[in-house]
């Protein structure tokens, strides 16, 4: 027997807390939560106001502390009949480094985003003004080496070297959060003319988004943004296993681009990985195992409280 209940249009709202991460460790989180409720035909709201992210600038919006109100639009909440979202499972961040993947993920989360105005006028402005014969690279430092494998730097300046020699690229797009790897950049590759965005990086490899300090909080999100948007334009580009470099896979998922893995897998272990990554992604965007899998954790929490109580 139907009860009113079930007449209610539900809502998925995203809700997770996000203190010091980067900007596109919280936009995976987010996005992995709205393809999970774009496949589940739920309509979706992002409400990241408790999760006190360093890019929470509510004083520039009049008391605002949703990020992703910040650089998104997106409709008011529904208050009638509301499913939060557990991001520890349906927004597994695991990467999948799969053609198809990405595609999947753009066409039912990333295409359904709408920037703001003012972001979007910063997106175009880019878009209208890039050139073409542009190779890109994303070498991520700071604090980077402590979360993967670190890459040397020479491996980028080879691949480079390699593709600029095979295919006449006569620009180099940088995305970096160092001034010594810029530096670096236009020292060794004097006759290209290398792109940059004008971002905030660290000169004393103290990581950009963990520096307090930093009063541009909004400005940090968009620069974050500009630089993945920035990669995807390009002709290829090389990418390191980073968020920000992924989140370009989803901007563009037929981006033609070459990955320096620092876990340095092969072509059968990544393929295993993806597999792997692949099917618990799944699992974790079925309902009924979510549904199944939240009562197991409720029992198990019930049955821990009691024998403490």
């Amino acid at each position: 027997m139907k009860t009113a209940s079930d007449n209610l249009v539900k809502m998925y709202v995203v809700k997770f807390p996000c203190p010091t991460r980067g900007f596109f460790g919280i936009y995976l989180e987010a996005i992995r939560c709205i393809d999970y409720a774009v496949s589940n035909e739920l309509p979706f709201y992002v409400d990241l106001s408790e999760s006190n992210s360093l890019y929470t600038d509510a004083g520039r919006f009049n008391g605002n502390k949703n990020v992703w109100d910040y650089y998104y639009e997106q409709p008011k909440p529904l208050s009638a009949s509301v499913v939060y979202s557990v991001s520890k499972y349906e927004g597994n961040i695991d990467k999948i480094w799969r053609r198809s993947h990405f595609q999947r993920v753009y066409d039912r989360a990333v295409k359904h985003l709408k920037y703001t105005n003012d972001l979007q006028q910063v997106l175009d402005k880019c878009k209208q003004n890039f050139p073409s014969s542009v190779i890109g690279v994303h070498i991520r430092k700071t604090d980077h080496g402590t979360e993967v494998p670190a890459i040397a730097f020479a491996s980028y300046i080879e691949l480079l070297k390699k593709k600029i020699t095979q295919e006449n690229y006569q620009y180099i797009f940088l995305a970096t959060d160092d001034v010594t790897v810029l530096q670096s950049i236009e020292e060794l590759f004097p006759g290209i003319k290398v792109i940059t965005n004008n971002v905030t990086r660290s000169g004393d490899g103290t990581p950009v988004h963990k520096n307090e300090n930093l009063a541009n909080k909004y400005e940090l999100g968009v620069e974050a943004i500009l630089d993945a948007y920035t990669l995807s334009l390009c002709d290829e580009t090389i990418l390191t296993n980073s968020n920000l470099s992924y989140c370009s896979l989803y901007m563009n998922p037929v981006m033609k681009y070459s990955l320096l893995d620092g876990f340095e897998t092969g072509k059968l272990k990544m393929y295993f990985r993806n597999l792997f990554y692949e099917t618990r992604y799944a699992m974790y965007h079925n309902p009924v195992f979510i549904q199944w899998h939240r009562r197991w954790r409720y029992f198990v929490k019930r049955f821990q409280n009691t024998g403490n109580a």
